[in-house]
């Protein structure tokens, strides 16, 4: 979804998400970046919703295993797909890690809290 936003905003921008821009430099995705981790809330928030499908049985032990475990898998889904992997988009380590920073771990914050908010709100309708 966040990837989506950034097509779209640097197509609105005039330019190609394609160029081999540093992270920085890339003007298109630093005005995506800053919305990435209300995207990313909200997209794993109703994920959330969609894995405890009787939202009153939900525990906080079972929304803690979810985020860790989402967190795990979007921490490495990121450093395959952006670090590892040869691609126009790929960066090194220190390119994706620190220049992508705060927003980067506000991103990875909100993929680990999204079940926990899922909870509170689904306790909080009851």
């Amino acid at each position: 979804m966040g990837f989506a936003v950034y097509l779209i905003i640097s197509q609105a921008m005039g330019s190609s998400p394609w160029d081999q821009v540093e992270v920085k430099d890339n003007d298109a995705y630093n005005l995506t970046e800053r919305y990435l981790p209300l995207i990313n809330l909200a997209v794993w928030t109703a994920c959330a919703a969609l894995y405890f499908r009787r939202p009153q049985a939900v525990t906080t032990n079972a929304a803690l295993r979810l985020g860790f475990f989402w967190l795990a898998l979007a921490v490495l889904a990121d450093w395959i797909g952006f670090v590892v992997l040869e691609h126009p988009l790929a960066v090194d380590a220190e390119g994706f890690y620190v220049a992508q920073a705060p927003w980067l771990y506000m991103t990875y914050a909100a993929v680990f809290v999204a079940p926990l908010l899922f909870r509170w709100r689904s306790k909080r309708k009851a």
